[in-house]
């Protein structure tokens, strides 16, 4: 993560930023860490690479508390290199995205979602056949649409979670969208377990 006052203007440019720093990144590991601070029991099943940046996350995670069940990823961990200014506003560089057109092995899954209450799944491509799991094992499922538009073809299998959390940052007005979901049977998560804390 690169902190800059403002985006740099198209052009070759020497930049100094105002800092930066390493972290851990994508919306699954932010939940599974945060959900580990807050107290709760936290399985991740995820991939990564055979390299360094694979073991520097799994060191990482289980600091955090986190008990890891990676999927060995034979093209390497995904790495990014986000620009992001005073706003808040952000430009990532996806320098490595991992083999995105896998999907998580549900034989793999079935004794993970087996031995917790809850399944919160990421909406990636990998993750897609985790609700059906789920489902199919009376696991509730929570998720996060993140910005969506209500509209987007990527949400579909997502969609079919028991609990959604998204962001209104794309809807002018998230009611409708909000009325869709509760006629569709989503709710509000009842269980008394904290929601992820958001973090930039």
């Amino acid at each position: 993560m690169i902190r800059l006052d403002a985006f740099p203007a198209p052009g070759a440019a020497t930049i100094f930023p105002e800092g930066w720093h390493e972290t851990i990144g994508s919306s699954g590991a932010g939940a599974a860490m945060n959900l580990a601070r807050l107290g709760i029991d936290v399985v991740f099943h995820c991939p990564l690479g055979v390299d360094l940046a694979g073991d520097e996350i799994r060191l990482g995670l289980a600091a955090s508390g986190v008990v890891v069940d990676p999927v060995a990823d034979p093209t390497g961990t995904a790495r990014h290199v986000n620009l992001m200014d005073a706003a808040g506003d952000r430009m990532s560089f996806l320098l490595q995205s991992g083999d995105t057109g896998r999907r998580f092995n549900p034989d793999a899954v079935e004794p993970l979602t087996l031995a917790v209450d809850h399944v919160v799944v990421a909406i990636v491509e990998q993750a897609r056949d985790v609700i059906l799991v789920a489902r199919r094992l009376g696991r509730p499922v929570w998720t996060d649409l993140h910005d969506t538009d209500g509209e987007r073809r990527w949400d579909r299998d997502f969609l079919e979670a028991d609990a959604i959390f998204f962001s209104d940052q794309r809807l002018s007005d998230p009611r409708p969208f909000m009325k869709r979901l509760i006629r569709a049977g989503r709710h509000w998560p009842s269980a008394p377990v904290a929601p992820p804390v958001r973090s930039r």
